[in-house]
Formats: structure tokens, C-alpha cells, sequence
């Protein structure tokens, strides 16, 4: 594959932004001749105004990094445990993976949203209810993409290495690991983007901190210019951390496993 060269990243951002101020330059078109009326809409103009105003006082520092911290947090345990029991499951449990894969893959279907009551009533409505929630739509993607790779490593190159004399230690770490990484960082990026969005819908369940929680009382307020800023805000940061994962996916991408044993 042809690598990409500058001028065609340039043109690719270019026509990135020239969409979002067309999307902009239309919604402000459509609530300033009241095609769609701005006590639901309001124009953009006025909801960069009065979301700068917030986030300039301060009012936006305290719930985003509330929410960041929740999602770090709770990704760390998911990566912990996910990646933990992927390579057990997938390297050492073959032979029973048709056994525990379907009870993950149940787990997995389970509707976050309604398990929001369980999570309350298990962990109460502070941090820890936060961090498991996190945790718990994070775990899936990280397992299953570990799952996935350790089936798919070449037990040819693996016994290979082996016979040629390479420890545990050094064939996990020289081999496995390497040849691995592209899956996981498939599935931490998958489980990043849902580990925030999930962390600002626990927020409106029950909380009194984050994002989530400043939605819900600008809403009660009916202070549609705010919500319309959080949403965008939202949005963005969403955007920023599947950039970010994706950034550090294709730099490994880049990386080729050693096949030295000294």
C-alpha cells in the first residue's frame, strides 16, 4: 500500500474542514431566517458565545476532567483484565474457549444502559459506579480482540522459535506480543471511544460531577445554547480520542516484530 503522501493529507484536511464550516454556515442560515425556530435550535453563533463563557469561567473544568479521570480509570482495569484473560483464554484455553467464549459473548450483549440500576445499586452514584461502568463496556473489545489475535498467531513460527531455543519469556515478548499488537490496539481504540460516550450516559443516570451531569442541569435550566455547546464539546473530544488511538495504532502498525533471540 502507497504510503500517503503530505499535499494528500493537506487535501484531506482541507475538505474535512470545508464540510464542518458548511454544516455551520447552513445551520446558522436555517435559524437566522427561522426555518427552524431558536427556541428548539439555536444559531451557532449564539452557542459558541455562551459556551466559551462557561468554559472561560471555569464552569467546564471540573465535569471534563471528572469524566476523563472516570475513563481512565476504568479503561486501565479493562485493559488489565481484558488482555489478561484474552491471552489465557486464547493462548492456554483453546480446547475450552467454545465453553467460556459464548458466556463472554452473552456478557457482552448485555444492554450497558439497563444495567445502570445495577451498577447504582452495587457501587452508589460516586466515582467507583463511574469506573465500573467504564469497565464494563471497555472489557468486551479488549477481550475478544485478544481472543482473536492469539487464534490468529502462526504456531508454525511459534514452534519454530521454540526449537531454535527461545524461552517463554523472550518468545512472549520477542514474538507474541509484537505479532499481537495490531489487534489490541484495534480493540483499545474500540473500547476508548466507548468508554466515553458511556461515561457521559451513566453521568445523566445518576450523578452530581462530569459532563454528563452539566447536560442534565442545563437542560432542567432549558439553557438550549450550553446544551448545544456540551454536545458539541462532547463531539469533539470523542473525536479527539479515536484520532489519538488511531495515531498510536498505525505508528505499531509500523513495528516489525525481532526475530532475534540473544
Amino acid at each position: 500500500m502507497m504510503a500517503v503522501t503530505f499535499t494528500e493529507r493537506l487535501r484531506r484536511l482541507g475538505l474535512g474542514v470545508l464540510g464542518i464550516l458548511l454544516f455551520f454556515a447552513l445551520w446558522q442560515f436555517v435559524t437566522t431566517v427561522q426555518l427552524i425556530p431558536r427556541s428548539l435550535v439555536p444559531p451557532p453563533t449564539k452557542v459558541l458565545e455562551v459556551f466559551f463563557e462557561n468554559l472561560l469561567a471555569g464552569k467546564l473544568t471540573d465535569p471534563t476532567l471528572f469524566s476523563l479521570s472516570n475513563v481512565v480509570l476504568g479503561l486501565a482495569l479493562a485493559i488489565v483484565v481484558g488482555i489478561t484473560l484474552g491471552f489465557v483464554v486464547g493462548l492456554y484455553l483453546r480446547r475450552f474457549d467454545q465453553i467460556v467464549l459464548p458466556f463472554f459473548r452473552i456478557c457482552e450483549k448485555l444492554n450497558p444502559f439497563a444495567l445502570f440500576p445495577i451498577f447504582i445499586i452495587l457501587f452508589g452514584i460516586a466515582r467507583l459506579e463511574k469506573v465500573m461502568v467504564v469497565f464494563w463496556v471497555s472489557l468486551w473489545p479488549l477481550l475478544f480482540s485478544t481472543v482473536d489475535g492469539a487464534h490468529g498467531l502462526d504456531r508454525v513460527l511459534l514452534k519454530s522459535a521454540l526449537s531454535m531455543g527461545a524461552k517463554r519469556g523472550k518468545l512472549f515478548t520477542k514474538v507474541i506480543l509484537p505479532l499481537m499488537l495490531p489487534p489490541l490496539f484495534s480493540g483499545l481504540r474500540l473500547s476508548a471511544t466507548l468508554a466515553f460516550f458511556m461515561i457521559i450516559a451513566s453521568e445523566m443516570v445518576g450523578a452530581n460531577d462530569g459532563l454528563g451531569w452539566l447536560y442534565l442541569v442545563a437542560n432542567h435550566a432549558y439553557n438550549l445554547p450550553l446544551m448545544y455547546g456540551i454536545i458539541l464539546f462532547i463531539t469533539l473530544l470523542a473525536i479527539v480520542i479515536n484520532a489519538l488511538f488511531s495515531f498510536i495504532e498505525r505508528r505499531f502498525h509500523l513495528w516489525k516484530p525481532s526475530v532475534s533471540f540473544d
